[in-house]
């Protein structure tokens, strides 16, 4: 049964209404004969349909057809009606309603044109004084009389308050009318003239070589327009121009008394409007600074760059010459910008600092006066610092340390007396000098000494072919044992007796005494002349500390301490390595190595310590120490390493 419930579901299909559901549900009750009679059934009523509908359809054939004509022409017929109603609706009422107003819109268009015409005629010479205005406001600024110019501005803008009044009148509630074209453009040219004005004034805070008058007026000028202000009656081209009632002008109208007052601007605006004022004054007078600046900076720069880029033997023959421009080009640096930033500073003081502040409405308390004058006196300051850090100790940074010793105290000399000169308007800068010049001495004398150190190293390593090996990971101050191991790695290529001594005492060389006298700081031990490239290294760095004699300061003087026990324990070991070679070089004699052996004794014994008392002594006048005391713990430790190396040698007799 199931099987043919499942046949029957497949030939009816998936019932998809209640009707076709509830046959289904009739057949599965029906019993097996009844059920398969229904077939016979179904298609016996199917029969008897058909039949029914053929016999309908031939017999009632011309109903059929007269309902199907009735029922286009009813539809062709709504489908006109509504294309004719749309039309109507669309193109026929706007068009009836277009015609009935146009005669009206023109009648009126033509009627207002011969009223503005005849208006036009009746006020022509009031009209032409007007037309003329902008071209006199043009006419006084090109020609610098701005209060004139500032009057007729606000002549021309008291005309649109006017209308605006009487519109406001007529309208009643309907508020004022919008000014006529013709005002509106003379107002839009006015304004384009105050512009022009407010450029011509910025531009004088830019102009170089401007005087306190031109810069005052300009000034003065600029707070009556109140341009950074708020005030609802400012003379910026945005804002109405003030009546000149409003403001009370002296002279020539080129000044405003201590009473003169800008009405609608607020205390905090009057404040706000004058620091804005006074900072875009700084940064005026900042541009004309730097452009005096600018041809000594590159010049300066110039030099310095000049003298980094060549290299070698061409660097030692430029670099004097170049030494020279450097210094004659500071110096006109440190004098134009003394001259320029004092101007500014002096200039700002009695512009913003000595003179009253704008009266506001209501009048400012004695507490916003004086926020106003502390606000003023720090914008001075931080200019005055930002100058000082941005233009003057930049330059002396780069350029100082590469000028020889003597430049420095005539150049300190001009920066000192600049800085009193700016002492007397509160802005000393003379603590900063002291570092200054501090660093920059270290930096002379650290350059001088190592190019001494350097000759006197470069005169050893020449004179024998060192070992390959890497220094990074070898010892420096091998023994002489040490040395025999590698014989064959090291060559000498001059003698010592021919260059490291006097010829005539080769065979006696001279060495320390045990207890030897103490010789003045500034006198060199006779002995070192016995030793001609030690005597040269000599020089040099006397030279050098005579030369820091004019420009001592004290709180370097361990810095200084420092740079000379640094080349003094390079030069101790580039010696000790040529000690080193010349005794494991089998080929030369003893005598060879004797001299060698002396020069050392004089360099650790002699040399260094007078060079130590030298500075200590004879620049700063303190008291140095005597034997080991005055050597530094890495000196002591390469004199160690020499002495290891003479332990392993003969012992000499003294001469």
């Amino acid at each position: 049964m199931s099987g043919d419930t499942q046949t029957l579901a497949d030939v009816v299909g998936a019932p998809s209404t209640p009707t076709s559901e509830e046959y289904l549900k009739h057949l599965t009750t029906l019993p097996l004969p009844d059920l398969l009679a229904e077939p016979t059934l179904l298609q016996t009523q199917a029969h008897y349909l058909t039949s029914s509908l053929v016999t309908l359809a031939h017999t009632s054939y011309p109903t059929f057809l007269a309902v199907h004509q009735s029922n286009s022409a009813l539809n062709s017929s709504l489908n006109t009606l509504s294309t004719s109603l749309d039309t109507l609706v669309s193109d026929s009422l706007p068009a009836l309603e277009q015609r009935a107003s146009d005669w009206k819109n023109q009648t009126e268009s033509v009627l207002k044109e011969r009223k503005r015409a005849r208006v036009v005629l009746e006020q022509h010479e009031k009209l032409r004084d007007l037309l003329d205005i902008p071209l006199l406001i043009d006419t006084c600024v090109r020609n610098g009389y701005f209060g004139e110019a500032l009057s007729l501005a606000a002549h021309a803008r008291s005309l649109a308050t006017l209308f605006d009044n009487d519109g406001s009148g007529d309208k009643g509630e309907q508020g004022a009318r919008s000014p006529p074209v013709l005002l509106s453009s003379i107002i839009a040219e006015v304004d384009q003239s105050i512009t022009q004005m407010l450029v011509s004034l910025l531009a004088t805070l830019h102009e170089p070589h401007r005087k306190l008058p031109a810069l005052f007026k300009a000034v003065n000028f600029l707070r009556r327009m109140n341009v950074f202000g708020g005030a609802t009656n400012s003379t910026s081209p945005t804002t109405p121009i003030p009546s000149p009632v409003a403001t009370k002008v002296t002279g020539k109208g080129t000044d405003l008394t201590p009473g003169h007052t800008l009405h609608g601007a607020s205390t905090d605006e009057t404040i706000q409007a004058e620091q804005q004022l006074a900072l875009a004054f700084l940064s005026g007078r900042e541009t004309c600074l730097v452009a005096s600046l600018d041809g000594c900076g590159r010049n300066i720069q110039g030099g310095i760059y000049e003298l980094q880029a060549t290299p070698g033997e061409g660097r030692r023959q430029l670099e004097e010459r170049e030494l020279e421009d450097i210094a004659r080009y500071l110096k006109k640096y440190i004098d134009t910008w003394r001259e320029a930033a004092y101007d500014i500073v002096t200039q700002y003081s009695t512009i913003f600092l000595e003179r009253s502040p704008l009266p506001s409405n209501p009048p400012p308390t004695k507490q916003q006066l004086r926020e106003l004058h502390t606000s003023l006196h720090s914008l001075l300051s931080t200019y005055a610092t930002h100058s000082l850090t941005k233009h003057l100790v930049p330059i002396l940074t780069s350029a100082l340390p590469l000028l020889a010793p003597p430049a420095l105290p005539s150049l300190l000399t001009q920066l000192t007396y600049c800085a009193s000169a700016f002492g007397r308007v509160g802005l000393d800068f003379r603590g900063l000098l002291a570092d200054i010049m501090g660093k920059s001495v270290v930096a002379v004398v650290r350059r001088d000494i190592q190019a001494a150190g350097n000759v006197w190293a470069q005169e050893l390593l020449k004179s024998y072919e060192p070992e390959e090996i890497d220094d990074g990971k070898t010892d420096t101050t091998m023994s002489r044992s040490k040395s025999s191991g590698n014989k064959s790695g090291v060559r000498v290529n001059r003698v010592p007796s021919k260059w490291l001594i006097s010829p005539s005492l080769v065979a006696s060389p001279p060495r320390p005494l045990p207890s030897g006298t103490s010789n003045p700081a500034h006198i060199p031990p006779p002995l070192l002349a016995s030793y001609p490239p030690l005597a040269v290294f000599t020089n040099a760095l006397l030279t050098t500390l005579n030369g820091l004699r004019l420009l001592a300061p004290l709180h370097v003087k361990d810095a200084l301490i420092r740079v000379m026990d640094e080349e003094m324990v390079n030069g101790g070991q580039a010696l000790l390595r040529f000690a080193e070679a010349v005794g494991a070089d089998e080929k030369l004699e003893e005598g060879e190595v004797n001299v060698v052996r002396s020069c050392g004794e004089v360099y650790f014994g002699v040399f260094a310590p007078f060079m130590k008392r030298a500075l200590v002594e004879g620049v700063y006048g303190a008291k140095a120490g005597d034997g080991d005391e005055n050597l530094s713990g890495q000196l002591v430790e390469v004199t160690r390493n020499w002495d290891t190396w003479i332990s392993s040698l003969p012992t000499l007799p003294r001469s």
